[in-house]
C-alpha cells in the first residue's frame, strides 16, 4: 500500500486497477485494502485528487451511478442478505464518503447502501493472515554469494 498510495492517494490508473484486481483475487482480504480503495472515491469527491478522480465519467459533486458501481466492486463480497457487513475500518471509510456527499445530489442507491450497513467482526476479514506465507521445512534459503 505504501508503494501505490504514498500519503493515501493512488495517483496512477494502473495502480488503482492493481489494487482492485488484487482485492478481487484475494479470497479473504485485509479491510485496509477496501478502506484504501473507498478513500479514493472520497478524495475524488472532496479534492479531485487521485487516479479515480481522473477516470470519473461524471464530474458532478455527488455520487453517480458509476461511483456506485465502483463502490459495489469494492464491497461486493461484503453483501449478505440485503445488508452491507463491514469492519469498523471499512465502515469509517464509507462514513467519510457520506460526510463529503451529504447535501449533494446523489444516486438513490447510495443512501440505500449506506443505510444497509452493519458492523461485522468476521474473522475471515481480519487484517492478519490474508497474504501470509506459511514456513515449511522444505524451504531452504541459500546464499547466492
Amino acid at each position: 500500500m505504501a508503494m501505490i498510495a504514498p500519503e493515501g492517494v493512488i495517483g496512477d490508473a494502473d495502480e488503482l486497477d492493481l489494487l482492485l484486481h488484487t482485492m478481487e483475487l484475494a479470497g479473504a482480504r485485509a479491510d485496509s485494502l477496501a478502506a484504501l480503495a473507498l478513500d479514493q472515491l472520497r478524495l475524488a469527491l472532496e479534492t479531485g485528487e487521485g487516479a479515480y478522480a481522473a477516470q470519473r465519467s461524471a464530474k458532478r459533486s455527488g455520487i453517480s451511478v458509476d461511483d456506485l458501481d465502483f463502490v459495489y466492486r469494492i464491497v461486493r463480497d461484503r453483501l449478505e442478505r440485503g445488508r452491507l457487513c463491514m469492519t469498523e475500518r471499512e465502515a469509517a471509510a464509507m462514513s467519510r464518503i457520506d460526510a463529503v456527499v451529504r447535501g449533494r445530489i446523489n444516486h438513490p442507491g447510495w443512501r440505500r447502501l449506506v443505510d444497509s450497513l452493519v458492523l461485522s467482526d468476521d474473522d475471515r476479514r481480519a487484517d492478519r493472515g490474508w497474504l501470509r506465507v506459511a514456513p515449511t521445512d522444505d524451504l531452504i534459503l541459500e546464499d547466492a554469494a
